[in-house]
């Protein structure tokens, strides 16, 4: 028990000790001490959103100018991709279009000839 009842001893002692401190080398008061906090977290806050505006600035910058040239270039190599896709499956596309029209003509052949009467079988 002794050891325990020095250490919370010692423990309030520096409690007191630093409390004693701190109230006696504040230069200023509660009040003016919290209002000098705000106001430096504040323009902390204004210079952090300063330099990220820049910092944002700076990478639209960058973008436009070298981002844009190659993302342009980008959209005419694939504007070319596919002009020349579009030219090569023409053929094709057109050969699908007539393959689909004649099975619609047998599709509609083979309904009427489903539709006649059939003659009776002996």
């Amino acid at each position: 028990m002794g050891k325990t009842k020095s250490y919370l001893c010692g423990f309030l002692i520096g409690g007191v000790a630093a409390g004693l401190t701190v109230l006696l080398t504040t230069p200023k008061s509660g009040k003016a001490l919290r209002r000098d906090i705000k106001e430096r977290l504040e323009d902390a806050r204004i210079s952090d959103l300063g330099a990220s505006i820049a910092s944002v600035k700076t990478s639209v910058e960058s973008f436009v100018n070298k981002g844009l040239p190659a993302l342009q270039s980008t959209v005419e190599e694939i504007r070319t991709i596919v002009e020349t896709w579009r030219r090569d499956i023409q053929p094709n596309v057109q050969k699908i279009a007539s393959g689909v029209k004649q099975l619609d003509k047998e599709r509609k052949a083979i309904v009427l000839n489903q539709d006649k009467p059939k003659p009776p079988s002996d």
